[in-house]
């Protein structure tokens, strides 16, 4: 639906990556002509998980306490996300536990790939948990106290970190309360006041899923406003499509399996052996051959080739054609080196 009161666009990174941190920014500027009040925005569909809440919008003046005020409140956010994750380990069955492994094993395995090509991975909070740790208001932070920060360990430190900013956060709440004319209120983010003719830009960062091949999805926000004359919220949404091209894992893996199957048809269709006759070395060898066609082949954004891999598909291929002709591979870079 088209707000004729507010344009909304959507900025996304040029290049996401599967597995790995990309940035969204909204940018909502005013052209009804009149200033909105407690204007919000947030997702409502992604791709991937949301990783930061909306507590450092750009272009707006904040006070020295309201600035404070936002800081301790995103580190609050962290640390109960933390608590999170360690008591939810804590209540796993040895089942979920080793499955916890397996896919933390996933995070380290697409964080190697992603080390050599600059992209880093993040882990977060589930999406489904994501809202309900959210501070919203002063009744938020006690409630987690007890329920999130209460099954902490008294001597950690998290949970005292966690008891200081409370109590820093109850003294900046009163003096705002104090400055304010509206009087007290137990209310930590209201929105914002947007002014005919201004912008304001909501960043949100993300974790891209782990991805075998490029994916084209839809991504929504969706604004909430009132108006200076109306007490009635107003919601629209947009949405906008965007790619995510594969982990950065995903050629390699595919090259891997890919050369192992490759030698595996030659050893037992062309060379009529036995699949227990198998030369370690040799399929060890096939592997580092289909890893480093593999990785001469594979796409990069900043050079253009007559070949180019770009998925685990891709890979694959590369892969069992170099196991099922290392030789001839071999014997062609004697000539070239020669």
């Amino acid at each position: 639906m088209k707000n004729k009161k507010l344009k909304i666009d959507i900025v996304a990174d040029e290049q996401i990556v599967g597995s790995t941190r990309y940035a969204i920014s909204v940018n909502v500027t005013n052209i009804s002509g009149k200033d909105i009040h407690q204007l919000d925005v947030f997702p409502t569909y992604t791709i991937g998980r949301q990783l930061n809440s909306l507590n450092e919008i750009e272009n707006v003046e904040l006070s020295e306490l309201e600035e404070k005020k936002n800081k301790i409140i995103n580190e609050m956010q962290k640390q109960i996300d933390n608590a999170y994750e360690r008591n939810q380990f804590k209540s796993l069955n040895t089942i979920q536990k080793f499955v916890l492994l397996f896919v933390e094993a996933m995070d380290v395995y697409a964080g190697i790939f992603g080390y050599f090509t600059g992209k880093k991975t993040i882990k977060s909070t589930p999406t489904w948990a994501t809202e309900a740790l959210k501070i919203d208001d002063w009744e938020d932070v006690e409630r987690i106290e007890n329920d999130v920060m209460g099954k902490i360990e008294e001597d950690r430190f998290l949970k005292k970190a966690f008891l200081i900013n409370k109590d820093k956060l109850k003294r900046i709440i009163d003096k705002i309360n104090l400055q304010s004319e509206l009087g007290s209120s137990n209310e930590l983010y209201k929105g914002f006041t947007l002014a005919a003719g201004e912008t304001l830009t909501f960043p949100f960062s993300f974790k891209a899923p782990h991805l075998l091949k490029a994916k084209v999805g839809e991504t929504q926000f969706k604004t909430s406003y009132k108006e200076t004359e109306s007490s009635n919220a107003i919601n629209s949404s947009i949405t906008q499509k965007i790619k995510i091209y594969p982990s950065a894992f995903a050629v390699p893996t595919g090259s891997m399996l890919g050369s192992i199957c490759g030698y595996l048809i030659k050893l037992s269709l062309i060379s009529s052996a036995s699949l227990t006759q198998i030369n370690w070395s040799s399929m060890f060898g096939s592997i580092l051959l289909g890893l480093l066609v593999a990785s001469v082949t594979a796409r990069k954004s900043d050079t253009s080739k007559a070949i180019t891999v770009e998925d685990f598909l891709g890979g694959f291929i590369i892969g069992s054609l170099t196991g099922l002709f290392s030789e001839n591979f071999l014997d062609k870079l004697k000539v070239l080196i020669q």
